[in-house]
């Protein structure tokens, strides 16, 4: 299920979830765009805002 999730929300398939995809990706299952937004915070660990490495 997990696997299938970051596949879809991996929106162009460059491999990568960019903010803006995992955004849109959580809010359609019910995630406000403020938690959205948090986690992707705490994903980006670098720090680097250009995206999560999609390891599935």
């Amino acid at each position: 299920m997990a696997k299938r999730m970051v596949t879809e929300m991996d929106g162009d398939n460059d491999g990568m979830i960019s903010k803006s995809e995992l955004i849109t990706g959580l809010k359609s299952k019910g995630v406000s765009q403020e938690e959205a937004k948090k986690l992707y915070g705490t994903l980006d660990s670098k720090g680097t805002g250009k995206g999560i490495d999609v390891v599935v």
